[in-house]
């Protein structure tokens, strides 16, 4: 071989490594631009789940209303919800605070119901989805009508001796965009 020959062998590999390493570079920088993409839908899907579940649980108009020995209100108990609520209440996004853009779906364990607008489908195509549950305590007193009072007596009955009234059960709520 002659010396001009050695000198281009030299500087192809050369070539090559660069160009194999400038590659693993735009390769790395996409992976992270595509991660932190994906992180920032999923915070944002986090951001509104997240309230939309304690929203849920603390609203008054689904909340447990207790009342004293005399029939007077004492409060509402937050995670606490009757297994059938006022049927003048929808829970809608805007209760949840769920922006319009977003779907949305409020699924209830046991024997919980009430209506709700947060009742979409989850599609086949959908990439991300968030989902949140918390756990509540249903009030069954046995009537149907609304509000379901729960009486104070019955509570600390629950704390102290344990009763059929209440029973735990979860509310899960799903979003996505």
């Amino acid at each position: 071989m002659r010396r001009g020959q050695i000198i281009t062998l030299d500087f192809l590999l050369s070539i090559i490594v660069v160009t194999v390493a400038i590659g693993l570079i735009i390769q790395s920088a996409e992976i992270n631009s595509y991660d932190l993409k994906e992180r920032q839908i999923y915070d944002d899907l986090k951001r509104i789940g997240n309230p939309a579940v304690y929203l849920l649980a603390a609203s008054p108009e689904v909340a447990c209303e207790l009342i004293g020995s005399a029939g007077e209100t004492i409060g509402s108990l937050i995670n606490c919800v009757p297994n059938r609520t006022n049927s003048n209440f929808e829970v809608t996004k805007a209760n949840l605070g769920v922006p319009a853009q977003y779907k949305c779906r409020v699924e209830l364990s046991g024997y919980l119901e009430f209506a709700t607008e947060c009742n979409d489908v989850l599609g086949s195509g959908t990439k991300m989805v968030y989902s949140t549950s918390r756990n509540v305590v249903a009030y069954n007193s046995g009537a149907s009508s609304f509000p379901q009072r729960l009486p104070k007596s019955v509570l600390e009955e629950c704390i102290s001796s344990g009763c059929s009234e209440l029973a735990e059960t979860k509310i899960i709520i799903q979003v996505w965009k």
